[in-house]
C-alpha cells in the first residue's frame, strides 16, 4: 500500500509535468515554430555586448541541433534610426577579435536585472562586418535576425554597431524550435501512465 501510494504521487507529478510540457509545446510557439524568450534590453557605452561562453559539448557528443533544433537570435537597436550587428562565432575566435577591445559580457539577467562584466580596452581594429569570424551574422537597421543549427563546441554571441563605433543599446530575444520537446512529452506521459497503473494495482492488490 505504501509503495503504491508513493508510485501514485510520482505518477501524478509526471503527468502534471507532461501536461505542462504539452501546453508549452502546443500553445507557446510563434508562427515560425519557435519557443522564444522574453525580450530584454541590453546597453553599453563600450564597443560590444557579448554572451558568456556557450558550451554545447564536444563535437563527438549528441548533436545539439537534435535537441535544440534551429536557434534564432533577434536584435533591434533601441534607436530606430541606428543599425545593429549581431553575430555568433567560435568562442576562441571571438575572444581573439575582442582581445584588447573595450566591451562587456552579460553575467546575469535574472530577476529582471541585467549585470555585466566589463573589459577595458580600445576600439576594435576593424568593424565586425569586415571579418570572417562569424558562422552566422546580420546587420542593418530594424530587427536583425540570425538562425543557426547549433553544433558542439564553445560559442559566443556578439552585438555591436556595424561600423565598430562605441555605444550600443538594443532589445533582443532568443528562441529555438526544440523538436525533441514532443518526444520528451510523450515519454513522460507514457512513464507516468505506467506508474499510475502500477500504483492502482498495488493499492488494490497490496503485496
Amino acid at each position: 500500500l505504501c509503495l503504491g501510494s508513493v508510485l501514485g504521487l510520482v505518477s501524478i507529478g509526471m503527468l502534471a509535468g507532461g501536461g505542462a510540457i504539452a501546453w508549452l509545446d502546443h500553445t507557446q510557439r510563434d508562427a515560425s515554430g519557435y519557443l522564444t524568450s522574453a525580450t530584454r534590453t541590453f546597453a553599453t557605452s563600450t564597443y560590444a555586448i557579448t554572451t558568456d561562453r556557450i558550451d554545447l559539448g564536444n563535437t563527438t557528443d549528441i548533436a545539439p541541433s537534435s535537441i535544440l533544433g534551429t536557434v534564432r537570435i533577434r536584435a533591434t537597436a533601441s534607436n530606430p534610426t541606428e543599425s545593429v550587428f549581431i553575430g555568433i562565432g567560435r568562442h576562441d575566435a571571438v575572444d581573439r577579435y575582442l582581445n584588447g577591445v573595450s566591451h562587456v559580457t552579460i553575467a546575469s539577467w535574472t530577476g529582471g536585472v541585467t549585470t555585466y562584466r566589463g573589459y577595458p580596452g580600445a576600439a576594435p581594429a576593424v568593424p565586425p562586418t569586415a571579418i570572417s569570424t562569424w558562422v552566422r551574422s546580420a546587420y542593418g537597421a530594424g530587427t536583425q535576425s540570425i538562425t543557426w543549427k547549433p553544433s558542439g563546441g564553445d560559442w559566443t554571441v556578439v552585438a555591436m554597431r556595424p561600423d565598430g563605433s562605441r555605444g550600443l543599446s538594443i532589445t533582443a530575444d532568443a528562441g529555438a524550435t526544440i523538436p525533441a520537446l514532443g518526444w520528451f512529452d510523450a515519454a513522460i506521459f507514457t512513464v507516468g501512465g505506467i506508474l499510475l497503473i502500477a500504483a492502482v494495482l498495488l493499492i488494490a492488490l497490496p503485496i
